[in-house]
């Protein structure tokens, strides 16, 4: 007698019913679906306390999901409750201490509030696990904000090595190479 795994794939192959985590998979699809719509709805109805509600409960079910951490973020920061901001950033942070872009987004909000040292203190964090590219633009901008033009060239050549093929990071690493050898007087 075929065990039930066996029985489910034949199942879908022959057009059955589909195996039950499929079917579990696909249900929250259209729940994801249905809150994306509705958080678009009520954003642009201006009413982020309803929008935040629903981030919050969907992060309460999908609490490794960057994008709903940093969804959830940006709409705190948009009624500017930045300490629930950065907690939640922390939080994430700290539950995901290997994933070299779970600091991303607290470093993008240092960034945007010219809090250029505590970026940096945040982002150099994550180069040692070869993150996305826009945390190596966030840090070598942070560093160049600060006038530190020999960190800010590093950074945009580790850029550069990892991604040949970014010419705006070749184009970096040569204006603050002038930078360096022309500074202002």
């Amino acid at each position: 007698m075929p065990n039930l795994s066996t029985l489910a794939a034949t199942l879908a192959m022959l057009g059955g019913p589909a195996p039950q985590q499929d079917r579990t998979d696909e249900i929250w699809s259209h729940v994801d679906n249905r809150i994306a719509i509705q958080q678009d709805v009520w954003f642009e109805d201006g009413q982020f306390p309803k929008a935040i509600m629903l981030l919050r409960m969907q992060f309460q079910y999908s609490p490794d999901d960057s994008d709903i951490v940093t969804n959830l973020g940006w709409m705190l920061g948009n009624v500017e409750r930045y300490p629930e901001m950065i907690k939640l950033y922390e939080t994430f942070w700290a539950a995901h201490p290997n994933d070299p872009d779970s600091p991303l987004a607290l470093g993008q909000h240092y960034s945007n509030k010219k809090q250029y040292l505590k970026a940096i203190e945040v982002l150099e964090k994550s180069m040692i696990r070869k993150p996305v590219p826009n945390t190596y633009r966030l840090l070598a901008k942070a560093y160049e904000r600060l006038n530190n033009l020999k960190d800010s060239l590093r950074v945009y050549k580790l850029l550069a090595a990892k991604y040949p093929k970014d010419e705006t990071a070749k184009f970096n690493v040569n204006r603050v190479e002038k930078k360096l050898k022309n500074p202002k007087k």
